[in-house]
Formats: structure tokens, sequence, C-alpha cells
């Protein structure tokens, strides 16, 4: 995995959302190197502080597949 909730009480005045990105990646690139990371986005962490909200686009193209994950930690 990721790691996503070492994140979660990371001070905010801190932009931890390129690490986050970079893991995503990482990991990936490992162990699913089908699929291919299109964008990931994060929601405003000021409506609720201690969570991460993020969507993932991703394709498979060897599947013709397009998908949007969204995640709320």
């Amino acid at each position: 995995g990721v790691g996503i909730k070492t994140f979660l009480f990371t001070n905010k005045a801190s932009d931890y959302r390129p690490a986050i990105i970079a893991k995503i990646n990482q990991q990936v690139k490992r162990y699913m190197p089908a699929i291919v990371i299109n964008g990931v986005d994060f929601a405003d962490v000021r409506q609720s502080p201690n969570t991460i909200s993020m969507r993932i686009s991703y394709a498979i193209p060897d599947m013709g597949i397009k998908d949007l994950l969204e995640l709320t930690i």
C-alpha cells in the first residue's frame, strides 16, 4: 500500500500532496505496471482537517479502460 494513513495527522501547513502522488505512482509502477495514472486531485482539507479526500483517474490501456477512484480517509 501507499500508506495514506501516515499522512492524516501531518502538519497541513506543509504540502503533503506531492509525496502522496509520488508514492502512488511508485507503487503502481512497481505492482501494477499495466495501469497508467492520469491524475490525482485532492479535495479542500479545510472542511475536514483530519481526513484526506482524493480522486485518482487511471487507465488500463491494454483493456481500453478509463476510470476514476474516489477515496476519503
